[in-house]
C-alpha cells in the first residue's frame, strides 16, 4: 500500500483505518491512516490543511500521501510511541522538570492552533502520544473545529484536566503549587461565555515553566507508600565504652550486676567517701543502689518474640526487570517456547500486568487483552498458550529476518488455535499480535 508492507492494523473508526506498516528494504515503520467512506477525500484534504497552516512539532501531521487498492485516500503519518493515559495507568512517579517539558510543547501547540483559527476539539490524556524523541504530540484533531469561544475553552479546561492528572503523580508539593498555580487558574480564565484573552497563553507558558527546572520525561516506577520512620529511636542493646567511671556506667546501665564486681564498686564508694559527712552519702548512695537493682530486676525482660514482634514489617520486593527473555540470538521456536513459558510465568504473579509487558511489543492489542483478563474471575483469552509445550502443536507459517508467525493448537483439540506474530526489537524477540487462526 502506497510502497509499503502493511503488517498489522492498529486502530478501526469511523473515519480512518490506521495501519502498522514497513518501508521496503528498511526497518523504519510509519502509520497508513486510510481515510474510508465516501467523505474520505474531504477529510484528508481538511487535515492536510490544517497541517499547512500550524507549524509545530507537537501536532500529528503527515510526511506523505497516496491512493490505496481501493482508491481511498492513504496519509502517511511517522510511528508514534504510547498514550499518555496508559503512562498514567501504571502509577509511576513523575518529576517536576518532566511535567514541564511535558506540558510547555503542550501549551504551545494549542497557542499555534488557536491563533489559526483552529480548535482541537479532543485534548485529553487519550490524544497525547509520545515521539521517538521523548516529545509529547497532539493527536485525533482530525482536521480541527472552528475556534469559537466555546471550542478554544474546551481545548484550554481539557489541558487543566490533562495536567490535574500528570500531577497526581507528582510529589505533594510540585501538585499543590500546580493545581493552584496553574489548572486553578487556566479554569477561571475559561469562565464566562467569551474566548480567554489573548495574554493567557504566555501567562500559562510562564506558570509552567516556573514549576520546575525541565527534564526529560520519564515515569518512573510506582513509589513506596511511606511509613514512619524509625531512625529516630534509640538502639537499646547495651552501648559498651573503655574505661570511665564505675557510678557512671551504673547510672547509665552498662554495669552487669555480678557479685564480683558489686564488691569493687561498693569498695572504690567507701575509699572516696571517708568521715561523717562520707558516711552519710555511702548511704544514700547504697540505698539508691538497692532501688535501682531492684527496679531493674523487676523489670520485665525484652524477648525475641517482643523484638520479632515491634520491628519493621517487611514487604515482599518484586523481581528485577526480566529483560531479553528471548535473546535476538535464539532461532523463531526456541524464542516462542520461551516468550509463552515467561507469559505463564507473569499470570502467576502478582506484579502480572508489568510482567507481561517484557512479553509482548508496546501497544500490542493482544497485550491489553491480557491485562484485561487479569481479574480474579477473568478467563485466558488465549487458553492454548497456557498449555504445556507437550500438550500443544506450532506449525511455522513464516519466517523472515525479524519477523515470525506461527499456528499454536491444542493437541487435544480442546482450545481454539491462535495464530502468534513475532517481532525482533532491540531487547531480543517479542509477540507482536495474537489472534484466532
Amino acid at each position: 500500500m502506497c510502497g509499503y508492507s502493511p503488517l498489522r492494523r492498529l486502530h478501526t473508526g469511523e473515519r480512518t483505518t490506521a495501519f502498522l506498516a514497513r518501508a521496503p528494504g528498511s526497518e523504519v515503520h510509519v502509520v497508513l491512516r486510510v481515510f474510508t467512506g465516501p467523505d474520505g477525500p474531504a477529510r484528508a484534504l481538511t487535515e492536510l490543511e490544517m497541517a499547512a497552516q500550524v507549524d509545530t512539532p507537537h501536532l500529528q501531521r503527515a510526511k506523505d500521501i497516496g491512493v490505496s487498492p481501493t482508491n481511498d485516500p492513504v496519509l502517511v503519518t511517522a510511528r508514534l510511541g504510547r498514550r499518555l493515559s496508559e503512562l498514567l495507568d501504571g502509577g509511576g512517579h513523575i518529576a517536576p522538570g518532566s511535567i514541564v517539558t511535558l506540558a510547555a510543547p503542550l501549551a504551545a501547540a494549542l497557542r499555534c492552533l488557536h491563533e489559526n483559527g483552529i480548535a482541537h476539539g479532543a485534548v485529553d490524556v487519550a490524544h497525547i502520544r509520545l515521539a521517538s524523541d521523548g516529545s509529547p504530540v497532539l493527536v485525533g484533531a482530525d482536521g480541527g473545529l472552528s475556534a469559537t469561544p466555546t471550542n478554544v475553552r474546551s481545548d484550554l479546561e481539557g489541558f487543566a484536566h490533562l495536567l490535574d492528572s500528570v500531577l497526581q503523580n507528582s510529589d505533594g508539593s510540585c501538585r499543590s503549587r500546580g493545581m493552584s498555580e496553574i489548572t486553578a487558574w487556566l479554569r477561571n480564565r475559561c469562565q464566562g461565555p467569551d474566548r480567554p484573552p489573548p495574554d493567557t497563553y504566555a501567562d500559562l507558558e510562564r506558570r509552567i515553566f516556573a514549576l520546575a527546572t525541565p527534564l526529560p520525561f520519564a515515569v518512573g516506577e510506582r513509589q513506596p507508600v511511606p511509613t514512619q520512620r524509625t531512625d529516630w529511636v534509640r538502639d537499646r542493646s547495651v552501648r559498651r565504652r573503655d574505661g570511665g567511671s564505675p557510678v557512671a556506667a551504673l547510672l547509665e546501665g552498662e554495669l552487669s550486676f555480678s557479685l564480683e564486681e558489686t564488691r569493687n564498686l561498693l569498695r572504690q564508694i567507701v575509699d572516696r567517701l571517708r568521715g561523717r559527712r562520707g558516711r552519710l552519702v555511702l548511704v544514700a548512695v547504697l540505698i539508691f543502689a538497692v532501688f535501682l537493682t531492684g527496679t531493674l530486676w523487676l523489670l520485665p525482660q525484652r524477648t525475641s518474640a517482643d523484638e520479632s514482634s515491634s520491628a519493621p514489617t517487611k514487604r515482599p520486593v518484586p523481581p528485577a526487570t526480566m529483560a531479553d527473555v528471548a535473546p535476538a540470538d535464539l532461532d523463531e521456536s526456541k524464542a516462542l517456547d520461551k516468550l509463552l513459558a515467561m507469559r505463564r510465568v507473569c499470570q502467576e504473579q502478582s506484579h502480572a500486568a508489568r510482567c507481561l509487558a517484557h512479553v509482548y511489543e508496546t501497544g500490542s492489542p493482544a497485550l491489553e487483552a491480557d491485562r484485561a483478563a487479569l481479574g480474579a474471575s477473568a478467563r485466558d483469552p488465549f487458553p492454548v498458550l497456557s498449555l504445556e509445550p507437550a500438550r500443544r502443536d506450532v506449525t511455522a507459517q513464516r519466517v523472515s529476518g525479524g519477523f515470525a508467525a506461527f499456528i499454536v493448537r491444542d493437541s487435544d483439540a480442546k482450545n481454539q488455535p491462535v495464530s502468534v506474530i513475532l517481532t525482533m526489537t532491540e531487547t531480543g524477540w517479542l509477540i507482536r499480535d495474537i489472534f484466532d487462526a
